[in-house]
Order: C-alpha cells, then structure tokens, then sequence
C-alpha cells in the first residue's frame, strides 16, 4: 500500500506538469492507498495485541 501511495503520489507530480490539462485523479488514488495503508497497520497491531493477550492469559 505505501507503494501505491508513492508511485500515486509521483504519477500525480508528473500530471501536474502538463499543465492545463492537469486534473487531480491521482492524488486522490494516493490518498486511498494511504488510507488504506493505516488501515491495515491498525488491524494488525490490533490482532497483535489482542493475540498477545490471549496467550498472556492462558500460560499463567
């Protein structure tokens, strides 16, 4: 996703450059990627934490 969101952003800088023509589509596929990269982060730290805790419980 951070990828995306690089390559989007760099696409975006490159249509910007034409000029009149220019309109502002990539920027908001980035902005998607970007989204979609916190997303994931925050589901797997939440998954982490709640696995850590299930395991944590059951050793003791």
């Amino acid at each position: 996703m951070v990828v995306g969101s690089i390559f989007c952003h760099g696409f975006d800088r490159i249509e910007e450059s034409r000029g009149e023509e220019y309109q502002p589509t990539w920027i908001y596929n980035a902005k998607i990627f970007e989204g979609s990269a916190i997303a994931s982060i925050a589901v797997f730290l939440g998954a982490s934490l709640t696995g850590a805790c299930v395991a944590g419980r059951w050793e003791r």
